[in-house]
């Protein structure tokens, strides 16, 4: 009996991409295959489709799934290492901004805060008077 070569392609390309063989039998027969065409058709792409056909599909599987998990394991990798960042940058912030605020290094440890900011205001009247005589002698 003579098959459609649409027929024998159809089924050699599905198995080639792993459909399985009773969903492509239910596929066709779906479409209005008769089931005597469709099991021919399957004998003959049976004998088209060698060992090596067979072994290349199973390897094209395989590297697949390792492309897959490759790319996979590199955005965990990458996604620990930026939460990692994040973390430490906070920890960082946390450590000069919130503990440094709550304990502050004193400029003159013989000086009590009142003392320091008075030497500070002073300082600065200090210099705003050179500047001062500074423009009047001007």
């Amino acid at each position: 009996m003579h098959y459609s070569d649409q027929l024998i392609k159809y089924i050699k390309n599905q198995i080639i991409y792993g459909t399985p063989e009773e969903d492509i039998r239910q596929a066709l027969l779906g479409v209005g295959w008769k089931k005597e065409d469709v099991d021919g058709a399957f004998q003959i792409v049976a004998d088209l489709i060698d060992k090596e056909d067979l072994e290349k599909i199973s390897s094209k599987k395989i590297n697949f799934a390792i492309i897959l998990s490759m790319i996979l394991l590199s955005l965990i990798i990458i996604t620990g290492y930026m939460t990692y960042l994040k973390v430490t940058d906070v920890n960082i912030l946390y450590k000069e901004v919130v503990i440094k605020k709550e304990n502050p290094a004193p400029v003159n440890p013989n000086l009590s805060q009142q003392q320091y900011v008075e030497s500070l205001y002073n300082k600065m009247n200090q210099k705003n008077n050179s500047t001062s005589s500074v423009k009047k002698s001007n």
